[in-house]
């Protein structure tokens, strides 16, 4: 057993099982959430009830906060929340655990818990509309001779009961979209709005932005992209909030650029980048702030932390990037005055094109697109900061449907879902779900309308623990089948 605890410690951040040996894993238990070292010491009391984030119909996402840590002789080694369908779940059902220092591989542990501490767990492959019960646990220790040996674990006395939904899973037509019929459109949401455009049909390429409000269904044309060459199309965007503009002012900025632009009967790449108010000032990411990349479109863009990102993509020459661009918004300097640009470490897996990106609790997901030798993608590779602000790759659980380009992506209450897109062989409607808490994959509803690729997908939060995805616009089998539709999802 303890060489199973030693896996999780040494290869998860956030890791879920179920034991299937009878009793328990570790020396001593404590019901009432403290414990007593040989000194009468009192180790962890967790206090406070957990408070549910998320409730849906096959995943829970729970909360707990640390009242009392005393660790003068052992060490808070694991910690997360243990659940069943019993009154009294213990860590011999299933659990979610987690490391305080919060790294892809830990080294060593963290001394303590701070009192005040939030974290957060999420339940996953639950069984819809089921009672359930659950607590917060830590499980203690020390390392020797660099192995982890555990001594105690200690549950929150407070049990936390609450059902499943029953389950939604529908795709529901939304107005279509005012800009009319559309593919390659960029897209990315502020304020729980959705904002898209810059997208190109049989008629030319649009710079017009749209600004789409799920609670009233309506479009509004806010803004047009000032590229200071010709429209764009297949551009990237991401939103960075709370940028330090002067000395305690802040703003948030949405930054726009990449994409191609069509002059006479050729396409010309475009390394533009401009930043965006959410009112009426552009701004040109300009003296000594140029984006550093080559010319490039079909990219994928995401922020994580104040820090904005733009990697692979095809550049001028017609061949796949491999480059990972990092922007820091508040490096600035006389000569680098609306941000620093840096180029970082690569995408693993090698050049790429066409792929999609979602982000989940502070970690982005790279998955699909072409390489350069033709061959379609499913793999799924996690990005992660690193105090060196090089940036670290890890590969997780492939894409279960066919490997393909021009898909969506989006994260809703940390789960990544990826869909439609072109295999080599067919348009796709089907959408799957991805759980990063136990790196796994499960199918969802097919989407509601006609398959497509280059269609635009993001998720919006709709109201108080109700977020849904959006997908709408893209292209169908021929350069003159475009779509206006707009759809959304409720999970």
């Amino acid at each position: 057993m303890k060489k199973v605890l030693l896996f999780i410690l040494v290869f998860s951040f956030i890791y879920s099982c179920k034991y299937s040996e009878t009793g328990y894993s570790f020396s001593r238990e404590y019901d009432n959430g403290t414990y007593l070292t040989s000194r009468s010491v009192a180790k962890y009391i967790s206090g406070k009830p957990d408070t549910a984030i998320v409730i849906r119909d096959v995943y829970a996402i729970l909360q707990e906060e640390i009242m009392y840590s005393d660790n003068a002789k052992d060490s808070i080694l694991i910690y997360g929340h243990c659940w069943s369908t019993l009154p009294e779940p213990r860590v011999t059902d299933s659990m979610a655990t987690r490391f305080f220092n919060g790294d892809d591989f830990p080294i060593s542990f963290v001394d303590t818990l701070m009192i005040g501490s939030k974290f957060t767990s999420v339940l996953g492959n639950l069984a819809p509309e089921t009672q359930y019960y659950a607590r917060s646990f830590v499980i203690c220790g020390k390392f020797v001779n660099g192995e982890p040996v555990y001594t105690d674990t200690a549950f929150n006395p407070v049990i936390y009961p609450f059902a499943t939904d029953e389950p939604k899973d529908v795709w529901e037509i939304r107005a279509e979209f005012d800009g009319g019929e559309m593919r390659g459109a960029m897209s990315f949401t502020h304020d729980d709005k959705l904002y898209m455009g810059m997208g190109h049909n049989e008629f030319g390429i649009s710079n017009d932005i749209y600004e789409y409000d799920p609670q009233t269904d309506l479009w509004t044309l806010v803004t047009t992209y000032p590229n200071s060459a010709t429209k764009v199309s297949n551009a990237v965007a991401f939103v960075i909030k709370n940028v330090k503009v002067g000395y305690g002012v802040y703003h948030d900025y949405a930054y726009i650029g990449t994409g191609f632009s069509v002059e006479g009967t050729d396409t010309v790449m475009n390394r533009e980048f401009w930043r965006w108010d959410f009112a009426d000032e552009w701004v040109r990411l300009d003296y000594g702030s140029e984006f550093g990349g080559f010319p490039l479109q079909n990219a994928v863009a995401f922020s994580i932390d104040g820090l904005g990102y733009v990697m692979l993509g095809t550049g001028g020459n017609g061949v796949a990037l491999n480059e990972v661009w990092k922007l820091d918004p508040e490096d600035i300097d006389e000569t680098h005055v609306l941000g620093t640009w840096t180029k970082i470490n690569h995408f693993l897996p090698g050049s790429r094109t066409k792929a999609v990106a979602f982000v989940i609790d502070g970690s982005a997901f790279i998955s699909g697109g072409v390489d350069d030798n033709g061959i379609y993608k499913k793999d799924l590779y996690m990005f992660r900061q690193t105090v060196d602000g090089n940036g670290a790759w890890a590969r997780k659980k492939d894409f279960p449907g066919t490997a393909r380009i021009d898909a969506v992506a989006f994260s809703l209450e940390s789960m990544g879902y990826i869909g439609t897109g072109w295999d080599g062989d067919s348009l796709r409607t089907d959408f799957w779900r991805y759980n990063p808490y136990v790196n796994e994959w499960d199918q969802r509803a097919y989407f509601g309308g006609l398959a497509r690729s280059e269609a635009f997908g993001v998720g919006v939060k709709y109201g108080d623990n109700d977020y849904r995805g959006y997908v709408g616009t893209g292209r169908g089998l021929t350069n003159a089948d475009f779509y206006s539709d707009f759809w959304h999802y409720r999970p």
